[in-house]
Parts: structure tokens; sequence; C-alpha cells
């Protein structure tokens, strides 16, 4: 393989992230489902109300993105839920001005939730977490958090206790010490501000504890009202970037849409408005189910040999009919014996990630290509040049199936698979050599750099290769 890359620096600046979120919320996702608005997004970009979290989890596998800014500080997460119980988070910050760098600093940081107990006619769920666990500890905290949902799931009532920056307001001595005199003192955290990736224990549930609370009221369908009271006194942002904190209170109006995206204003401590953009991603339920190629040929009427002017001899040439139409769909046709009724070809497929695809489009095109006499196909699929599998179906369940509702399972269970150790079709005569050539465009892109959150090499790439030989 010859490859070349021609180079091009590109250096780009990472600012003001949340608008592209929220300008994906207002013109449309795609991607997200409509979701009900039952399980509010902090903030943080996790189950919560603005800065407190909750003691809910997301839908199982799903996928959020979110962004959250106001004058000094920008917040960027993606939060998986990984089991149902199980959420991580990655976030990435901007935080203007911080004073111990003498810039803006660029923070990475990691969240864990766990949902201990799950949500029933009488009792709250309850999620216990970690924010920013292996990172700058810039946002460090843990927490357990429980809610309750009302009236037909309307409102949702929180309420929780804090450590380390959920500790420092309204905090009092940590209810742990009865347990052990370890969880009364919290522990330094990094030395160096600069200093990520190593896992604090000495922190986690230690020091001053507080209360946080507040509540979720879906008006209707599409708007949501929170209310909070954060025991977050904002310390680091006072000292370091000038942020007031005169309140303990913050309020959200939130925007739900169609595809399951939110918009919100919030005020925060009584200094500061903020907007948040939210979209869930769930890939269970996607909302184009199939690919965006063009659809298979639909199957003709069966013809006879004089009608399709059809040899077996001829069918073996890389001009045939058959061959120009499967490699219309991507599909290298490199073998074909015709013994009786049965008809065995050899194919690589050049094209679809799901070679299920393949093998169907492979049955239709010989349906509608070879004569009425042929109604088994035998299809060899190979990988890298071998033979590596076969998969035997009747054109009669091919056509009965065609509009069947249930076909999927239909045409699966009449078909039959197996091994191939070696093919049994005969080659087309000039598929080898084969020689292939690209010259494509390509984007490298390196993101989180604490020094330059966004940067990207493009250029043009060239590759060649050649096959002797099958």
């Amino acid at each position: 393989m010859l490859l070349i890359k021609i180079n091009e620096s590109v250096n780009m600046i990472l600012q003001h992230m949340c608008f592209g979120v929220i300008s994906s919320i207002i013109f449309g996702t795609s991607c997200a489902m409509a979701l009900e608005l039952k399980f509010p997004v902090s903030t943080y970009g996790t189950p919560g109300l603005i800065d407190i979290p909750s003691g809910e989890a997301f839908p199982d596998g799903q996928i959020t993105l979110t962004g959250a800014l106001f004058s000094t500080t920008q917040k960027h997460t993606l939060s998986f839920q990984i089991s149902p119980r199980i959420f991580g988070s990655f976030r990435y910050s901007i935080l203007n001005d911080f004073k111990p760098v003498g810039g803006d600093l660029y923070d990475r940081s990691f969240d864990l939730g766990y949902l201990i107990i799950k949500e029933g006619n009488l009792r709250p769920s309850i999620v216990v977490g970690l924010r920013d666990f292996g990172g700058t500890g810039v946002f460090g905290s843990e927490y357990i958090a429980a809610t309750k949902h009302f009236a037909n799931d309307r409102i949702a009532l929180t309420g929780g206790i804090g450590w380390g920056r959920l500790g420092s307001y309204g905090g009092f001595s940590n209810p742990l010490s009865v347990l052990s005199g370890s969880f009364e003192t919290r522990g330094s955290g990094p030395n160096n501000i600069s200093e990520v990736g190593q896992l604090e224990v000495d922190q986690w549930f230690r020091g001053d504890a507080a209360f946080f609370g507040g509540f979720a009221w879906q008006v209707n369908e599409s708007i949501t009202f929170k209310a909070e009271y954060s025991s977050d006194a904002y310390v680091s942002e006072s000292i370091n970037m000038g942020f007031k904190h005169k309140t303990p209170f913050n309020a959200s109006l939130s925007y739900g849409f169609k595809n399951g995206a939110q918009l919100s204003v919030y005020t925060l401590h009584g200094s500061e408005v903020g907007v948040m953009g939210t979209i869930p991603i769930t890939p269970q339920n996607p909302r184009f189910p199939s690919g965006i190629e063009e659809a298979p040929a639909a199957l003709t009427p069966r013809q006879s040999q004089a009608a399709l002017s059809w040899d077996e001899g001829s069918v073996r040439q890389k001009d045939s009919a058959l061959f120009v139409a499967l490699d219309d769909q991507g599909i290298a046709l490199e073998g074909i014996t015709i013994e009786g009724s049965t008809a065995t070809v050899r194919i690589g497929n050049e094209r679809f990630p799901a070679h299920a695809q393949a093998l169907g489009r492979t049955a239709r095109i010989l349906a509608n290509n070879l004569p009425d006499n042929i109604t088994t196909f035998k299809v060899e699929s190979i990988t890298n040049g071998i033979t590596t599998s076969r998969t035997t179906l009747g054109r009669e369940g091919l056509e009965a199936f065609e509009y069947d509702l249930e076909n999927s399972w239909k045409s699966f269970a009449g078909t039959s698979f197996e091994d191939a150790a070696r093919s049994e079709a005969e080659a087309i005569a000039g598929v080898y050599p084969k020689f292939d050539w690209r010259l494509t465009p390509y984007l490298d892109p390196a993101l989180f750099d604490p020094d330059n959150p966004v940067r990207a090499d493009v250029g043009l790439q060239f590759a060649a290769s050649f096959e002797p030989t099958r």
C-alpha cells in the first residue's frame, strides 16, 4: 500500500460551542428521538435540575450532549447511560481569566453515577455519584440524591446531601464521621491545577456536607420550570474569576422540542443568566433505522433463456449483464457456476457494512438476470480473496416474501448457511489482476489540548493497491 499525505495544519480555537448544540436543536436533530421531559438535565450534563444532581438515571443506552454557558464559564458534556443503573460523563469546560493559570482554564473532567434504588409507588429513586473525580478537581464533589415524581410525573421533587463543592454552602460536620474519623477532613487535591488523571480518593465523601433540593414542574408537553436550592458556594469562581454568589437559589425555564431536545434559560445565584442546550440520542431507536442508500432492485417476472438472450458461456464475462448489475451495487462478481437448477456465485462485498444487505441484493439481481429454470442460488462470500461462507436460498421464497410484512424472519427461516472451505464457483475471466487507486481528502483532528482546545490536520492522501491473483 502506498500512502502519501500532504499536510496542512489548521489551528482553531474552541469558542461558544454551546451555540452549535443550540443551533442543532432549533434547526432539527435527526438522530434524537422524541423523549419525555421526565429526566431534566443539569448544566453538568447529568440528570439534575440546574446546578444540583437528581436521583435519576437516563434511559438505558442513551447518549446525551449538553452545552451550558454563562458570561465566564462554558461546560460541554457527553453523558452515556452505560447500563440501566450506571451513567458516566466526560466534560470539557472553559473558565475565562482563571487566576491560577494566568488565563483561560481548559478543564477536562469525568463523572460517574450509580442508581442504587429505583423509584417505586412510595419510595424515591436514589443515585450516588462522583463529579470531576479524575481531573483537576475544579468541579470536584460527591453526592447522594433522591427524586420522587408526583401528579402523573409532571412534578419531580429532589433532595440530597453533597460533599466538596456541593458541601460548600450551608455546610455542617460530615455525618459519615460516625463511621470513621477520616471522613471529617477532606484531602487537599492536586498540588498543581494542571495535574489531571489522578483519583483523589482521600477527598471522596470527606469534609463538610450540605443539603440541597429543588423541583421540576412540567407545565405542559413543551415547557418545564425548575427551581432549586444549591449547596455550591462557587468558592473557586469567586476567588479566581470574580463570580458573585448572592443567593443559593437558582431557576430555569426549558422548552422541549418534538425530537427530544431541550433549550433552557437559567438564572444562577442571583448574579448570572445562562443558556443551555441538550440533545438526547437513543441508538436503540434510531430515527432512520435503515441506511441512506438507494432501495434494492424490485423483482421482475421470470423469463426464459431465449427472452434473456442468455447462455452459460457469456455469463462468465466481465461485460455480462449480471456482472454489470452487481458492480453497480458495489458487489464484485468473481465467479459463477451453473449446475442444473442451481447457480453458485462468488462475490466480494465492497459497499455494505451489513453483509446481509449484500446477500439480499445479490439474490435479487440473480433472480432478475438468470433464466426461469434456475431455482436455487448459492452465494459465496469472500474476504480479502478468501472464501468464508456459503448462503443457500430459494428463488420461490424470495419472490413470495418480497412484500410480506414479516419477510425478514421468513426469509431467514428458509435460508441455510455453511462454512465454505473452498469455492465451488468457476472464476470469471479478466477479474484479476486488480489495480486500484484513490485520491481523497482527510481530516485528522486533535481535541482537548489544554493549550489549544481544537486543532486539525487537513490534506490529501493518495493510495494504490495491486492484486495479481485471488
